[in-house]
């Protein structure tokens, strides 16, 4: 019986990961510390980057794991592991690209919705039993811009298009015929971000997090986007620049940010951040949805059989 370890710190997720690897022995390494205690004996470790900086699989958590053989993402993003000490090793890397893709895009339609209509505010309005003093906006007519332009961005432009926005498409690199299909009216290359930016009165960002996207919303991004434009972030908080974002959001700039990513994960109740109603964050959960779950689970158990039987695994991370 293989010795399969989770790194995990949610709960749910653990559980149905674990009721989905029967009769193989799952372990849950709920930190970096306790999976560097166990992985020595460990042939397959699967990865939930939840709460977990970036490369948190490092080297040094590596040096020792002299079983490893293939390391199973959650999800579709593999920031979690340092791909170049893993491939040193002769360790194999995979995600469950797609399964979750439905689950995070609605999260993301949820979160531009809570900007149109200034959630935050209409709640604690309503808690402090008040009338209605401000104004939301609507989505109909208003311009969208994806940044990240996979399977999540695509979905994400259908949703949009049925709330009658234009959608703007950015990604690495353009397939005109394949933004097409997805409902985008128009497409640009990252490297003409801050010119889609100027054209958006919503921006959402689902990209991965790589070196190329760290801070990939800093000052000059925000300098870019029209003045009481939204953002929407799902994809890591590392991808906007903190400083920028409270430095726009004092200027005006910025009318709102929604995220279900931090810079830390969980985040600090205290945070001076959460006090502005114009912020609304939840806590991680794009994925966090019963049937992405089920997929999920499937996803992972059907790629340990595959890596098993000596077969190609499913979405192997190969670039």
């Amino acid at each position: 019986m293989m010795k399969i370890i989770f790194l995990s710190t949610v709960v749910v997720s653990s559980a149905r990961i674990s009721a989905s690897m029967h009769p193989h022995r799952l372990m849950l390494c709920p930190t970096r510390a306790s999976l560097v205690k166990e992985i020595g004996d460990c042939d397959i470790l699967i990865v939930q980057n939840n709460g977990f900086p970036y490369h948190v699989v490092d080297a040094e958590v590596l040096q020792n794991a002299k079983r490893l053989k293939l390391i199973q993402h959650y999800g579709v993003s593999h920031d979690g592991t340092d791909i170049d000490a893993a491939r040193k090793q002769g360790i194999k890397i995979a995600t469950t690209s797609g399964a979750n893709s439905q689950s995070v895009a609605e999260l993301g339609i949820y979160l531009l919705l809570c900007l149109a209509k200034k959630a935050n505010l209409a709640r604690h309005t309503v808690m402090e039993g008040r009338e209605r003093d401000f104004l939301c906006t609507e989505l109909s007519g208003k311009t969208l811009c994806v940044v990240g332009f996979g399977r999540i961005g695509k979905i994400i432009a259908r949703i949009a298009k049925a709330f009658s926005m234009r959608v703007i498409a950015v990604r690495r690199i353009l397939d005109a015929g394949d933004v097409r299909e997805s409902a985008a009216d128009i497409s640009y290359r990252i490297e003409d971000l801050h010119t889609a930016l100027a054209a958006a009165d919503f921006v959402l960002l689902a990209v991965p997090l790589n070196k190329s996207t760290f801070d990939l919303m800093d000052r000059k991004a925000f300098a870019a986007m029209k003045v009481g434009a939204g953002l929407i972030n799902i994809s890591r908080g590392p991808n906007v620049n903190r400083e920028a974002l409270e430095q726009s959001l004092a200027d005006g700039r910025l009318s709102g940010y929604a995220a279900d990513v931090y810079w830390t994960e969980p985040v600090d109740p205290g945070d001076a951040l959460l006090k502005d109603d114009r912020v609304l964050i939840t806590p991680h959960i794009g994925a966090e949805s019963s049937d992405a779950l089920d997929r999920i689970g499937r996803s992972i158990r059907e790629n340990i059989e595959r890596f098993v039987g000596g077969r190609p695994l499913d979405n192997e991370v190969r670039g």
